[in-house]
């Protein structure tokens, strides 16, 4: 027969839950630094015409607002 481990004073979903929470938000200060660093990344040549299109109706929609 196995016998529970009695050293742990929280629930193991309670630890369970500790670690996925640490483990989100490693991932999320991580991608922030990633994007922070893809943002300042000029557009690819290939995607030059969208890009352009893009910047073009984010102007005429900032223009639209009241």
């Amino acid at each position: 027969m196995v016998q529970a481990n009695t050293q742990f004073t929280l629930p193991i979903s309670s630890i369970v839950l500790q670690e996925a929470e640490e483990i989100r938000q490693y991932w999320e200060e991580r991608n922030q630094e990633r994007l922070a660093d893809i943002s300042t990344l000029p557009p690819k040549p290939e995607y030059k015409a969208a890009w352009e299109k893009l910047q073009a109706r984010k102007a005429k929609r900032a223009t639209a607002r009241p």
